[in-house]
């Protein structure tokens, strides 16, 4: 493998597991009309985990091609753009509004931005 083709490879591992904390927080909320509170108290862990994470990446500089073009955009729109507060409840703050961002990446370029890369600026 090249190092163009192993730092686009980077990119999209990177975005990707980010794809997978969110699925895994919206799976858990999605069709519930409440929570445990130690299942609300998961939840806020993963929320802010995940925030902390997408902030911290937003603020890396990046080394490549690649994360200029598609890894920086996308976490700095997600850090900003996921406004959820992480001491809320996960039902009655409507963290089901993430799913937009779910239903959002299966429509232009079936949830890619471009060169197949995981789109995750409309959380």
């Amino acid at each position: 493998m090249d190092k163009n083709h192993a730092q686009a490879h980077a990119v999209i591992d990177a975005l990707q597991e980010f794809e997978k904390r969110i699925d895994v927080i919206l799976e858990r909320v999605e069709g519930k009309r409440n929570v445990s509170q130690d299942e609300k108290k998961q939840l806020q862990a993963l929320l802010t985990s995940l925030k902390k994470d997408l902030k911290a990446a937003a603020k890396h500089s990046p080394t490549n091609q690649y994360e200029k073009a598609y890894f920086s955009p996308a976490v700095t729109a997600a850090a900003a753009n996921l406004t959820v507060a992480v001491n809320s409840h996960p039902i009655s703050s409507n963290w089901h509004s993430l799913s937009v961002w779910r239903s959002h990446r299966h429509q232009s370029h079936a949830g890619s931005t471009k060169a197949g890369v995981p789109s995750i600026v409309a959380i």
